[in-house]
């Protein structure tokens, strides 16, 4: 009995601090910022700002991904022009931030075709260093 108690005791505390955890990186992730704005024509600027996070890799990977998904709605191919990042601070009082302007253009729908060696060589036609005449 007093297993049971001090089992479900021990399982309650594990429970509530997961919880705990949890909702305090729920509140990180309601707190990051995502603008899109439109340059020119089919230019376009997306910025984010993500507290908590000191290295900017899944960031960056993030604006590329809402990039692509964005040109791609529209039936565009994606073509990024450039972007910078900053990293966040380790105590978390500054978020990490990041930008990219892209371009949403048609896509070339090039195909490359692959057509094999088209040229035949007769070995008696070749000259190496040693039969120079």
């Amino acid at each position: 009995m007093k297993r049971t108690i001090i089992l479900s005791s021990a399982l309650a505390a594990i429970l509530l601090t997961g919880c705990q955890t949890i909702s305090e990186k729920q509140a990180l992730y309601d707190s990051r910022e995502e603008t899109l704005t439109n340059i020119v024509g089919q230019v376009w600027r997306i910025e984010a700002k993500w507290p908590g996070v000191v290295q900017t890799n899944r960031l960056t990977e993030h604006l590329y991904d809402q990039g692509m998904k964005h040109c791609d709605r529209q039936g565009f191919g994606f073509l990024a022009i450039k972007g910078s990042s900053s990293a966040g601070s380790e105590d978390g009082s500054k978020p990490a931030t990041a930008w990219l302007e892209y371009r949403c253009q048609q896509p070339l729908n090039y195909r490359p075709e692959y057509k094999g060696i088209t040229k035949t060589v007769n070995p008696d036609d070749l000259t190496d260093i040693f039969n120079q005449n």
